[in-house]
């Protein structure tokens, strides 16, 4: 049993610290358009895409292509003023070879953590191995509330960011923080 903790404590540790390495990338256009997805390349190393969701913008879609073998580290999180202020809830759904049909959904969870001087929930994350090589299709769908989500994707850290990339995190998370001032 105590293996058990120990295995579960150092992956949630894992995830902890490839998160504060994650380059940011912005999705300001949106990707409601499923035969348009926001394409992440190189799924190795880490990226988070910083996109929002509200009234009429239900569903945002990414795509990116994995080797087998390859575990893409898929991570959703809420930062706290959309989670807090605006009741955003939200899920990811992921698609493609040798996954089912309907897609996976992992289970939500409300775990709070602070990434880079920012509060964050981390909604879900999921990881397994690809089996069949090819292209992935990732939703992330609003459940409810309106506000600014982060999706994660990879565990190859970066340790090269630009401080410019910081700032414009920072003025998307404090926009939510300070429209309810």
């Amino acid at each position: 049993m105590w293996r058990i903790v120990v295995f579960l404590g150092l992956m949630f540790a894992g995830i902890i610290e490839s998160l504060r390495l994650h380059v940011p990338f912005f999705n300001d256009n949106g990707s409601a358009n499923p035969d348009e997805p926001f394409k992440l390349e190189q799924p190795e190393m880490s990226k988070a895409v910083y996109g929002r969701l509200g009234e009429g913008d239900d569903v945002a879609h990414f795509s990116f292509n994995a080797p087998v073998g390859h575990a893409p580290a898929l991570i959703l999180l809420i930062p706290a003023p959309s989670y807090t202020n605006y009741g955003l809830r939200a899920k990811m759904r992921v698609f493609g070879p040798g996954l089912p049909v309907e897609g996976i959904t992992s289970d939500l969870t409300e775990q709070f953590m602070k990434i880079v001087g920012h509060e964050y929930v981390m909604v879900q994350s999921y990881m397994d191995s690809v089996q069949v090589a090819g292209d992935f299709h990732v939703t992330v769908e609003r459940l409810a509330g309106k506000g600014t989500y982060c999706f994660c994707l990879g565990t190859g850290e970066t340790r090269k960011i630009p401080r410019e990339l910081f700032t414009r995190v920072d003025e998307i998370i404090n926009r939510d923080v300070l429209a309810t001032a």
